[in-house]
């Protein structure tokens, strides 16, 4: 009997930072412009099923499918580049609450190093995330323009494949027991 079956299932954990970034231009201003950003790390976790196929002693095709529920706090922050002389200025920054629902199915590949401990290699074929998002109280007094003065409150949904966001996972998978029907 092998220590891998070919059904696992789970909890993973993630943790996963990102930034977003936007850029404005307001036309009765020409020379000022204005980016705001989201940077945030996001911590999670979620159940999972990954199949394992055998193709050798060693080496496994996988494939997998999970649903992870991530949140953190980060900043919301908007800054002001004048364009004449290059300086560019924090103009506002608050604080900002990010809750993602993220489904995904994987294809990958497995090494077996022991018969207990492997690698994998895989990449999202395709996934659903819904991301809401909020932002709170001001961290300091704003010098923004009243458009760029806004509180965000949205929510939004997205579907993605391989091709228009790739999502890389690496990991160790261990064994921690063998089950007996």
């Amino acid at each position: 009997m092998r220590t891998f079956g070919n059904l696992f299932i789970g909890i993973n954990s993630s943790i996963r930072k990102y930034e977003e970034r936007t850029a404005i231009n307001i036309e009765s201003q020409p020379l000022q412009q204005y980016e705001q950003r989201i940077e945030n790390i996001l911590w999670g976790m979620g159940p999972f099923a990954t199949q394992y196929i055998s193709f050798s002693e060693k080496i496994y095709l996988i494939l997998s499918a999970g649903i992870n529920l991530e949140q953190g706090n980060g900043e919301f922050i908007s800054d002001a580049l004048d364009l004449t002389n290059g300086l560019n200025q924090n103009i506002s920054k608050r604080s900002v609450r990010d809750i993602h629902v993220t489904t995904g199915f994987d294809l990958g590949i497995g090494y077996l190093i022991t018969q207990s401990i492997g690698v994998n290699l895989s990449i999202q074929t395709i996934s659903y995330q819904r991301q809401s998002i909020r932002t709170g109280p001001q961290r300091f007094e704003e010098i923004a323009p009243p458009s760029l003065s806004l509180f965000i409150d949205s929510s939004s949904n997205q579907v993605t494949n391989f091709m228009s966001r790739p999502i890389f996972h690496v990991g160790l998978f261990f064994a921690l027991g063998t089950w007996r029907y």
